[in-house]
């Protein structure tokens, strides 16, 4: 396993949590504040994350509508607006609560096939599932979004 533990709790919780509903971006942001503490830490490492999931296939864009009303062409163009809007600063004029609230990430066939395979509801969100993990590190590998120290899509206020 690449990824520091803490962060593969987080992210395999995450992973299953949107295999039971769709969720806004914001919800990526939310992580221990044991684990991490800086705001810019947290939302470098939910544009990543997000990054990661649409290019492995693990997540897509459920209001695809909602997209292409705001000049997105495609989810990882979400991404891009994602790293220019800081979800720790929802104040006029920004548009940030609409990118960090009003999409909704939802599961795909494969990421549901994998929590299944898994059985990621028997970990009660503090026991990792290593092969879990392990699996979703390759995906990333495969896809060209492998764990790394540095950010996939640097973040900068807009």
């Amino acid at each position: 396993m690449n990824m520091p533990e803490q962060i593969a709790l987080w992210l395999q919780f995450n992973i299953y949590l949107i295999t039971l509903d769709g969720y806004s971006p914001i919800s990526f942001t939310m992580i221990d504040s044991k684990t991490i503490v800086e705001p810019e830490v947290k939302w470098q490492l939910a544009v990543d994350t997000i990054d990661r999931s649409l290019a492995a296939g693990l997540m897509g864009v459920w209001n695809e509508g909602w997209m292409r009303a705001n000049g997105l062409e495609n989810p990882l163009e979400l991404v891009n607006v994602l790293a220019q809007h800081d979800p720790f600063n929802f104040e006029l004029p920004s548009d940030s609560a609409t990118y960090w609230l009003e999409p909704q990430l939802c599961s795909t066939d494969l990421c549901k096939y994998l929590v299944n395979k898994y059985e990621l509801q028997r970990f009660e969100g503090h026991t990792i599932c290593y092969s879990f993990i392990e699996e979703v590190e390759k995906l990333f590998d495969e896809n060209g979004v492998g764990w790394q120290h540095g950010p996939l899509v640097k973040i900068h206020r807009d």
